[in-house]
């Protein structure tokens, strides 16, 4: 018997044989390999690129909400970054000053404390704890030179 056979206008045509039966088991084999090449294939058309939790719309990578639905995708940075920014914003507070004024030490751990990062607070505390120390060394030491002065005057 031929590849091929007469029809009915006496044309050729190409004999189908006849597909072999696989089992069950095949058939669920060759569906999981081909299921595996697709996402395979997805994946790499998808290198590098994220996509959101909540809808699935495409975000840039480092993202930390999602542009479509506003879905937090890492709390973490957001808090993060909340964070910077309240440092940055941060104001020093007549309290503040007050302290590092009258207890230097005080002043100069405010100072430790904030300088990494508020150092437009850490600053001042410095300053305030400097004069501070200023003032505190002129007035104890003129209060003892006018107890030592009043005590002695009578010898001179």
């Amino acid at each position: 018997m031929s590849e091929y056979q007469f029809g009915t206008q006496g044309q050729q045509q190409p004999v189908q044989q006849p597909v072999p039966q696989q089992s069950a088991y095949a058939q669920q084999q060759q569906e999981s390999v081909n299921l595996a090449e697709r996402q395979m294939r997805v994946r790499q058309a998808n290198a590098g690129k994220r996509f959101c939790r909540n809808c699935g719309g495409e975000i840039q990578s480092g993202a930390s909400v999602c542009v479509h639905c506003n879905t937090v995708l890492n709390p973490v940075a957001i808090r993060r970054a909340q964070e910077i920014v309240m440092d940055r914003q941060a104001k020093v507070t007549r309290e503040m000053l007050i302290k590092s004024f009258l207890r230097p030490r005080k002043g100069m751990k405010l100072y430790k404390q904030y300088i990494d990062r508020r150092p437009q607070v850490a600053m001042p505390c410095k300053k305030a704890a400097i004069i501070g120390r200023i003032v505190r060394g002129v007035v104890i030491g003129g209060a003892v030179a006018f107890f030592l002065f009043t005590q002695l005057y009578p010898y001179f």
